[in-house]
């Protein structure tokens, strides 16, 4: 039982993805793509102010600091098969704040 332990946490400290609960991997997912709280909230019925506590703790759970940090972590990371996000042919990802749109294209 103590070495099944062990290897649950081995694993996760290997992949940060695999402690987010699924409505966090849903939220993650949309993050990813670019989309804005409201946007989410609305696809998935919930509240902004929920969206925004999810993102806060997936955030937190990721080690990282913003939408762009994420990106990054889940494109070079084995991480696609729980978002099912991958980079599209144009490699790039925009996201939209009040007033201002950025978009991001990595390389790879």
């Amino acid at each position: 039982m103590q070495y099944l332990r062990q290897y649950h946490r081995r694993n996760l400290k290997n992949n940060k993805m695999a402690c987010l609960t699924l409505r966090e991997k849903q939220v993650a997912q949309y993050i990813t793509q670019g989309l804005s709280n409201k946007y989410i909230a609305a696809e998935l019925g919930l509240s902004a102010r929920t969206v925004e506590s999810h993102r806060a703790r997936i955030f937190q759970k990721m080690q990282v600091r913003n939408a762009v940090e994420l990106v990054q972590y889940v494109w070079s990371s084995q991480s696609d098969s729980y978002l099912n996000t991958k980079p599209t042919k144009k490699h790039s990802v925009r996201i939209e704040a009040p007033g201002k749109t950025y978009e991001f294209v990595l390389k790879t």
